[in-house]
């Protein structure tokens, strides 16, 4: 199974919303709420301006879904301003910064805490350097 980051390489704003979910969440959980969610929320435009109490409801198998409809709203307001580093941005993590260096820069030379991450990294997966999704690589 591809790791969130691999299947929304293509929209960064996507990769980035999957690694503020996966924060103290399973991939099982996100997995099931996903495709409801960024079909009702497509982009960051729509998710800047969601009905909190609508997105809490969405949000809600994941646990600490008020705080998470909060951080997802005012992480799109930012994102849709523009950054110079993705740590910059509400909700962002040591999690998502790695996945972004890895993801969307290519740079396969990150030392991530993460255990995922170091597996990816390490080959578990399968080979990291060919893999097409990687825009780098690809």
């Amino acid at each position: 199974m591809p790791l969130l980051q691999e299947i929304y390489i293509e929209d960064p704003w996507k990769m980035l919303v999957a690694c503020i979910l996966l924060n103290q969440t399973s991939y099982k959980q996100v997995h099931l709420i996903r495709d409801e969610l960024f079909e009702t929320y497509p982009d960051p435009e729509s998710m800047s301006v969601a009905d909190e109490k609508e997105l809490a409801g969405m949000l809600r198998p994941l646990g600490l879904y008020n705080r998470r409809a909060v951080t997802l709203k005012k992480f799109s307001e930012q994102y849709l301003k523009g950054f110079t580093d993705v740590g910059d941005l509400y909700g962002i993590g040591s999690y998502a910064v790695d996945s972004w260096k890895i993801f969307q820069d290519g740079d396969l030379s990150v030392r991530p805490t993460d255990s995922v991450l170091k597996r990816y990294l390490s080959g578990e997966f399968g080979p990291v350097g060919n893999k097409k999704s990687l825009k780098k690589y690809s």
